[in-house]
């Protein structure tokens, strides 16, 4: 999958390079995806798919037991998607793959450790760089907390029952009409009421502990990287919503699957630990 995401944005990189109107956000110039992502083309939604495997991509590289081919593969792949990243200036999709990044310090050899928490180190001293913090810091209005406290306000109205996954849950908030909450807890709560909420809440943090777990017990920190970068994007800029098997549906439901299969595997098979959760 970190393949098939780095090929695609690749491909959505060089169009967007060469000029191609199907890849520019009109207005702004952010970078939308030319293929591979029907219904979730928008520079927000493409970030998140990147930051996921931007992150898987990392683990990849990094871990102690991957294989050298592993580690030179996923080295190559983050560059495509790295750069997509960064094109369509997604703050959230930064931050989120920054903390995947971090994610992993536990399950790296030292020395690549410090070279991580350098990176991260640099790349926050480098957004206050004047030109640098003007394209990302201060593009436009977000009206990320307008955003949140008026879904929160409507949401909390049908509490009990919700407004379905169907409805238009389409917002005016400072003039700008604003399609979902920007925030999987709060859109789930507006969608699927309490127990929605409850739901993703629980789903999330599962997902957060059992890859955890596996990384700990197998020294594979992949899925606990992707479920990072996943929950920390998420609480900016998603909405998960019922669709066909493409990059949004899979941006969301491949971290939660592999974080299940990482249950069954540490249940099954706690390696130095066998046993502790053995019935």
């Amino acid at each position: 999958m970190v393949i098939a995401c780095a090929v695609n944005a690749g491909i959505n990189v060089l169009l967007f390079l060469e000029g191609d109107p199907r890849t520019m956000l009109p207005g702004n110039g952010r970078l939308s995806a030319a293929i591979g992502t029907p219904g979730g083309i928008w520079p927000t939604a493409v970030s998140v798919r990147c930051a996921v495997f931007f992150a898987a991509a990392f683990a990849l590289a990094t871990a102690r037991r991957s294989s050298r081919p592993v580690t030179i593969v996923a080295a190559v792949a983050m560059l495509p998607i790295g750069a997509m990243l960064l094109l369509t200036v997604g703050r959230a999709g930064y931050v989120g793959a920054l903390a995947g990044m971090l994610s992993v310090v536990p399950f790296v050899e030292r020395r690549v450790r410090a070279f991580i928490l350098s990176i991260v180190g640099l790349a926050v001293i480098l957004s206050f760089y004047p030109p640098i913090f003007e394209a990302v810091a201060t593009r436009g209005m977000s009206y990320r907390i307008e955003i949140w406290v008026t879904y929160l306000e409507w949401a909390w109205e049908t509490a009990l029952i919700g407004q379905g996954m169907t409805a238009n849950v389409h917002r005016v908030i400072g003039g700008i009409e604003f399609y979902h909450a920007h925030n999987l807890l709060i859109s789930a709560l507006a969608r699927g009421a309490l127990v929605g909420l409850f739901g993703m809440i629980i789903m999330l943090g599962a997902g957060l502990y059992w890859s955890w777990t596996y990384a700990r017990r197998f020294g594979e920190p992949v899925f606990f990287a992707m479920m990072v970068a996943l929950c920390v994007t998420g609480v900016f800029d998603y909405e998960l919503l019922p669709t066909l098997t493409n990059w949004t549906w899979v941006t969301f439901w491949l971290p939660i699957g592999l974080a299940a299969g990482a249950e069954v595997a540490s249940r099954r098979n706690g390696g130095p630990w066998k046993g502790k959760f053995q019935k």
